[in-house]
């Protein structure tokens, strides 16, 4: 009876994981030795991560013809990659005036940002903030996972003319000046994805800060 029972449990794990989703089974196939894939939930994501085993396991073992499966044991360490099918919103449209001194983070920052996230942070710099200039400073630690020209993982930075400039890798700095084309707009737009073989980054923790203005 309890082989029965087995076998059962073992098809039907075998029919889910034949109904996943092509990327998730792209991904869990690329499993490293020492290592097994755990379901975590936390701050609204749900993450099937690939963490490290440990030192010792519980196994359930059928005849010698038959499948061994093995339970799955509490992680130490930190998953090293994540399959994330939500991410944390992170938002922001901020209106700045002289005394503007904030911060604009990447999702789970300073562990690595998921896949799957969208972030948008738009500045508009209203008509009394003419001569002034805004600071946006990455923290010196600021990285975004890096592929030819920011195909994949990336940060956009969208002036308020429309131009595009794409960042990943090292994060640099931004400065905007405004003269006397106020109000004005411009926005920043965080993008990660699954395409780069579910890699991450620390992400990024944007200072945003007026240091001149003689509005």
């Amino acid at each position: 009876m309890k082989l029965a029972i087995l076998i059962t449990l073992l098809i039907y794990q075998l029919s889910s994981l034949g109904r996943a989703q092509s990327g998730y089974d792209t991904w869990a196939a690329q499993l490293e030795p020492g290592m097994i894939i755990q379901t975590i939930q936390g701050e609204g994501n749900t993450c099937h991560c690939k963490v490290p085993t440990t030192s010792s396991t519980s196994a359930i073992t059928a005849p010698a013809t038959t499948t061994t499966t093995t339970e799955t044991p509490t992680p130490t360490g930190k998953p090293k990659r994540g399959y994330y099918s939500q991410a944390a919103a992170c938002n922001v449209d901020l209106v700045t005036s002289p005394t503007t001194d904030t911060h604009w983070r990447s999702p789970n920052y300073p562990s690595n940002y998921p896949d799957g996230a969208t972030c948008n942070l738009t500045v508009t710099m209203p008509e009394d903030m003419q001569y002034s200039v805004i600071t946006l400073t990455p923290s010196s630690d600021s990285f975004i996972y890096g592929t030819p020209y920011c195909r994949h993982d990336h940060l956009k930075y969208i002036t308020s003319e429309g131009v595009v400039i794409r960042y990943c890798q090292l994060l640099q700095g931004i400065t905007v000046v405004s003269n006397v084309d106020v109000p004005k707009k411009f926005s920043l737009r965080f993008e990660s994805t699954t395409a780069d073989g579910n890699m991450t980054a620390r992400g990024f923790d944007f200072h945003i800060k007026v240091i001149n203005s003689y509005g």
